[in-house]
């Protein structure tokens, strides 16, 4: 064929109708033709290719595989048909979305696919036409592949449904409604909403050829999701009565229709079906993964056995196989030659399940050394950085449920509640864990009496367990997921037995690791789990008639739950006396309820002992109390030293033994730490390793960094063995580009040492648990600022601060990456009105241009407005974007004793985000990388507050304290900052913020040096930013001295980017 007889053909073609010559002269000149045999396959559904194709002679076949697995034949072709030409279209990623076979000898022209996608994007009406036909196209084979529309076509009952035309955003029916019909989706498309708890999840996203509704009779006959349209739609309204005939006359259908009774919408555009099946008596759960390639994964769960597979259907290439097997667990991956996965065969629990998954359905490449990771350690990633958990936080991947979403499901009939672990199981175990086993249950959390601030009455109901009934005095164990592990507490019951909710009361303690939370605003939000009562230290109300409490403090919480059960005998035929010591009278919130109690009740009686005034029990004053009666019982609760000395007292007033019991709880849980020998080891030791450490000063070579950064890194967690073959990357990455990018856990781990390794920062003691989010993808600053706003919310945790980092694109040879114009993300602006600051003056430049740029302050400017978000991302003008005020917690300053500051009316904000240092890790400079711990109250109250060139309110409040401020000599401005530093730790523990005092921090920083000692680390440190400010000669750090230098990797402080 000679190029005027192609080019005759390609004038024949439809849609070609609107090319200039010019165009088919390019189409032409890259065409060829082809000669194939019958039953020859040109295109393969799902592969790659963006050729277009035109069919001269002979006739096609068009196949596509249904949701059943089955091909289907979606069309014939004749000559002149132009095909193929889909796979050009974005959203098809050059992925063909049907087969193409010869049905008999055939002649084509192949359209070379770059010509051909040029042609169609300068020309708007053919873009347009073909993109009309992939609509059209999509949505008729959909319709025709359809089961649910073969079998309605054979029994020929359109005539018996009702159509329905309805526009987008139309309600078809409700949760909870009654579900008298079955829908078929003509055209169109349908979202599939279920509300768990206060949330709507989409979980079904239905097309035409699909139908919906058919669940809600098998069951009570209430619809357990919402169907709302997306789009204009077409629908079938098919009576549920002639549905269920169409089923039992159609086994096909019938199979059909149980894929579909479990849609799931995952991420990435992911459509899952579900159905359950029976093997031997076992339930099988089978899952189909609808990937936006048009392909299709398989997988099936079989949890008895603990055994999953999943592959893709109808896969072609041939697969290497990855192999790690340790005792009952076996894992076998397929790749292929991309290095993608494209089946994993799993026996036994595996935790990386999930991830694995993630990869086989996102079609992304396992690199060489995640490969040597694996073989090693049957791991897919390092265990660095892993998310503490929350009830809001996805804990089953596949189906993107939370916690809360897997509490708030109706119970199901085999499996989790909503489904969860019934995809590949992977999270099953997980879920259980944080769910509860044996004497664990997650629980309900309440809070029932708020009114003082350093105590709280909680109520704790087990989700999936009855409230165990008690005897009074016994205690449950609380457990709080903190970080990746169980921290767990023990706490004395006040309800009365049988109550509905185990009741307990909680001191709040200074960093307390338990406590904290249960004072946090967002307490809600915590996965916490309660046992089941337990104890021997309880009252038998059946053998000891009369019993007496001698308790203090906190103590007093087992003598509560026995005056409780005193209010809720019938008859009252005990005596309980109730004995409490306490420093001040208001100390504790249940005094009046202790009062009021023994009021209501004869045969309770209860007093206290102001042990500020009356001093502690002795032998004269316990006297009294055991006269005149004869106890069955004596219970003593309290800290160890009033426990002790009250003991012995009784003792030698006679009272036998036998009589006492003493509470002492057994805590466990909490940070692990590296046991101290009896002196604290401060000496340097020399750092014995395998990878030398570089400083700042060492003009090292990126080459140099990189090797010396990833042999730290992997040498300390203990993979050393997977440094050859990421060094291969690396190295190739350096030579080919002159740059390379980190891994995830590369780039957490190194902000966690560049925590470590900071000489400035006192409380490195945490470094462990900084948490680093990784959106080095994001370049639009909508986005960035977005993810920013998202930061503060995650760090800020309700008060209950999270050591958090958020890491944007690093900078690139010959070209910056973005910069956060902020020293912090939440800062006050600074004004200048006729040359007085009114604000922070330290921000005065910053909010000079913010105004340039357009940002609107409040009307009525104040000194605490808080500045928008300066963003500067290449190629973007400098973009500003307001914090919500909902998101930022400020703290109101007040005083413990001087009521006048309220008058003042200062306050600050609660998160102190640092966004103006760079990070220098293994040679990659990343400029955009806020991070956040909590505030040393001096970083307040003597910094911000006092320094002149801040708010300067030293002798302001001198003057409201009626100093004397003639003279430096009367100290005033020593007396004034100390109030102003006791009044930041009054109001942030008020409000239950996280802050630390600077004893607390210096105690923090001597621990670090001895952990990193013991570790054979050095240890270095800037003096003066380690002592405080305040009271520094008072703080152990200000006795040692520390060598100041700069190790590698480490955090930089940057010039302005005004400036720069």
């Amino acid at each position: 064929m000679n190029k005027a007889d192609r080019a005759a053909v390609l004038h024949q073609v439809t849609q070609f109708g609107a090319l200039s010559e010019t165009e088919f002269e390019a189409l032409n000149a890259h065409s060829t033709l082809i000669e194939l045999t019958g039953g020859t396959t040109l295109l393969q559904e799902g592969a790659e290719g963006n050729d277009a194709y035109v069919l001269v002679t002979g006739a096609l076949e068009v196949t596509q595989q249904s949701p059943t697995g089955n091909h289907v034949v979606l069309a014939r072709l004749e000559p002149v048909r132009l095909f193929g030409e889909q796979s050009t279209l974005a959203r098809n990623q050059n992925r063909r979305t049907a087969s193409v076979t010869t049905l008999e000898p055939s002649t084509l022209l192949r359209l070379t696919g770059e010509i051909f996608a040029s042609v169609m994007h300068k020309n708007l009406e053919l873009h347009s036409e073909i993109d009309r036909i992939g609509n059209f196209q999509a949505e008729a084979n959909r319709f025709l592949a359809s089961p649910i529309v073969a079998a309605i076509s054979h029994q020929d009952i359109f005539a018996q449904c009702e159509r329905l035309e309805l526009t987008a955003n139309t309600s078809i029916f409700k949760q909870g409604d009654e579900g008298n019909d079955v829908f078929l989706v003509i055209s169109g498309q349908v979202n599939i909403i279920r509300q768990v708890g206060q949330t709507h999840k989409k979980i079904g996203h239905i097309q035409s050829g699909y139908s919906f509704g058919e669940i809600a009779g098998d069951a009570d006959g209430m619809r357990s999701a919402t169907a709302e349209t997306e789009t204009d739609c077409t629908l079938l309204r098919i009576p549920r009565a002639l549905f269920t005939t169409l089923l039992k006359a159609d086994p096909a259908l019938a199979e059909f229709i149980g894929v579909l009774s479990s849609i799931y919408a995952l991420a990435g555009g992911v459509m899952s079906t579900q159905n359950v099946t029976q093997v031997d008596g076992r339930s099988i759960f089978n899952s189909t993964f609808h990937l936006p390639t048009g392909q299709l994964a398989i997988g099936s769960l079989d949890p008895e056995h603990q055994s999953y597979l999943v592959q893709f259907a109808d896969e072609q290439q041939t697969l290497e196989t990855l192999t790690y097997e340790k005792g009952p667990l076996s894992i076998q991956l397929g790749l292929n030659e991309a290095n993608m996965i494209r089946s994993i065969d799993v026996q036994g629990a595996w935790n990386d399940l999930p991830k694995a998954q993630q990869f086989l359905i996102d079609q992304s490449s396992l690199s060489p050394w995640r490969q040597e990771l694996f073989l090693g350690r049957g791991q897919l990633y390092l265990d660095v950085n892993e998310r503490a958990c929350a009830m809001g936080d996805i804990v089953c991947n596949c189906l993107q449920l939370s916690l809360q979403d897997i509490i708030d499901a109706p119970p199901p009939d085999q499996g989790l509640p909503a489904g969860a672990g019934g995809v590949c199981g992977g999270c099953a175990g997980k879920v259980n864990a944080l769910m509860g086993e044996d004497i664990w249950s997650l629980a309900e959390v309440r809070v029932e009496d708020d009114s003082h601030p350093m105590y709280r009455t909680i109520h704790l109901k087990p989700v999936f367990k009855k409230t165990a009934s008690h005897l009074p005095g016994q205690h449950i164990s609380v457990q709080c997921l903190i970080g990746n592990a169980f921290v767990e507490r023990s706490y004395t019951l006040t309800s009365p037995p049988g109550s509905e909710a185990y009741e307990i009361i909680v001191k709040k303690e200074a960093m307390g690791q338990m406590s904290q939370r249960f004072f946090a605003s967002n307490l809600h939000e915590q996965v916490i789990r309660v046992s089941e009562p337990q104890g021997q230290f309880f009252w038998d109300q059946q053998t000891q008639l009369k019993v007496l409490n001698i308790v203090a403090g906190i103590g007093v919480t087992p003598a509560l739950g026995m005056a409780q059960a005193i209010a809720n005998s019938s008859p009252l035929t005990q005596k309980v006396s109730i004995h409490l010591s306490i420093s001040r009278d208001e100390q504790l919130t249940f005094v009046e309820r202790l009062k009021a109690l023994s009021a209501a009740h004869e045969t309770l009686s209860f007093d206290t002992r102001i042990t500020g005034q009356a001093g502690h029990l002795d032998q004269t004053s316990l006297s009294p109390l055991l006269a005149g009666d004869n106890w069955d019982a004596i219970f003593l609760c309290g800290p160890t030293p009033f426990l002790d000395a009250t003991k012995a007292h009784l003792l030698s007033l006679g009272v036998s033994e036998s009589l006492i019991n003493i509470e002492i709880f057994h805590q466990a849980g909490g940070e692990p730490r590296t046991s101290a020998p009896a002196a604290e080891a401060l000496c340097q030791k020399p750092s014995a390793s395998d990878f030398k450490i570089l400083s700042a000063e060492s003009n090292a070579t990126l080459i140099e960094e990189a090797e010396s950064f990833l042999k730290q890194v992997y040498t300390e967690l203990d993979m050393a063995k997977l440094f050859d073959a990421r060094w291969l990357e690396v190295r190739s990455s350096i030579a080919e580009k002159g740059y390379y990018d980190h891994t995830q856990e590369e780039l957490a781990y190194g902000a966690q040492l560049c925590w470590r390794n900071s000489a400035r920062c006192v409380g490195r003691q945490f470094w462990r648990g900084l948490d680093v989010r990784d959106y080095r993808h994001l370049t639009q600053p909508q986005a960035m600022a977005d993810t920013l706003v998202e930061h503060i919310k995650i760090a800020t945790n309700g008060g209950n601060l999270r050591p958090t980092m958020t890491v944007f694109a690093p900078d690139r040879p010959e070209a910056r990456g973005p910069r956060i114009w902020n020293n912090q993300l939440i800062r006050y602006a600074g004004y200048d009105v006729d040359g007085q600051i009114l604000g922070d003056s330290a921000n005065s430049e910053l909010t000079r241009i913010a105004l340039e740029h357009g940002w609107q302050p409040p009307c009525d400017a104040s000194a605490f407005d808080i500045l928008p978000l300066v963003i500067d991302a290449p190629g973007h003008p400098l973009y500003l974007h307001a914090i919500p005020e909902s998101v930022c917690l400020e703290v109101p300053i007040t005083h413990p004793e001087y009521l006048w500051f309220e008058t003042l009316s200062l306050k600050w904000y609660a998160l102190p985000a640092v966004s103006d240092v760079e990070m220098r890790l293994g040679g990659v400079l990343y400029g955009a990388l806020p991070f956040n711990g909590w505030y040393m109250e001096t970083e307040i109250g003597a910094r911000n507050f006092t320094d002149r060139d801040r708010y300067d309110l030293t002798h302001a409040i001198a003057v409201k304290m009626g100093l004397d401020t003639s003279r430096e000599r009367t100290l005033w401005k020593d007396r004034a900052q100390l109030e102003l530093n006791r009044a930041v730790l009054y109001s942030f523990d008020i409000n239950n913020v996280t802050i630390m005092d600077h004893h607390e921090a210096s105690d923090s920083f001597m621990r670090f040096v001895t952990e990193e000692t013991h570790a054979e680390r050095d240890v270095w440190a800037k003096w003066s930013w380690v002592v405080p400010p305040t009271g520094g000669s008072l703080t152990k750090v200000f006795h040692h001295e520390w060598e100041d230098k700069t190790l590698l990797p480490n955090f930089f402080y940057r010039e302005k980017p005004w400036l720069s």
